[in-house]
């Protein structure tokens, strides 16, 4: 609940990838393994999005970055499918850690616009009164989903 909330995104993007990281460590043979891990990081990723939805690219539309929120929020529709595909898919067919590669590429992509571009620019347009304000709205839908 402490610290600012783009670095907390940012927190919570790298803990994502270390769940990746074990997903693509498992084999084929690991289904049981790869479905308790695909959930932690659904559910990971889900109350990350959430917080950024409802608050954070809200905020950036009435800073002015509309296309920018409305393009992260579209990326966003993406990761729902790659969830659903991911779900839908044997944890042993050939074709679902190539997926699971193809869904971590497009979300790395995602994360490094936000951490290197979109949020350092919305933050520097924001008052330290409007930063602490986000923290805690942002903390708040959190809280709804943990």
């Amino acid at each position: 609940m402490a610290g600012n909330w783009d670095t907390a995104l940012a927190a919570e993007h790298s803990a994502a990838l270390k769940i990746f990281d074990l997903l693509e460590k498992t084999s084929s043979h690991a289904t049981g393994r790869r479905s308790f891990l695909l959930m932690q990081l659904k559910h990971a990723v889900s109350k990350h999005a959430f917080q950024e939805e409802n608050v954070v690219y809200a905020m950036m539309r009435d800073q002015g970055l509309t296309d920018a929120a409305d393009h992260l929020n579209h990326e966003h529709g993406y990761v729902k499918q790659y969830f659903f595909d991911l779900t839908e898919m044997s944890r042993d067919d050939p074709a679902w850690l190539p997926k699971l590669k193809e869904f971590r590429g497009m979300i790395e992509k995602h994360m490094r616009e936000e951490e290197n571009d979109l949020f350092p620019k919305l933050r520097n347009q924001l008052s330290d009164e409007q930063n602490t304000h986000i923290t805690i709205a942002m903390n708040k839908e959190g809280l709804k989903l943990a």
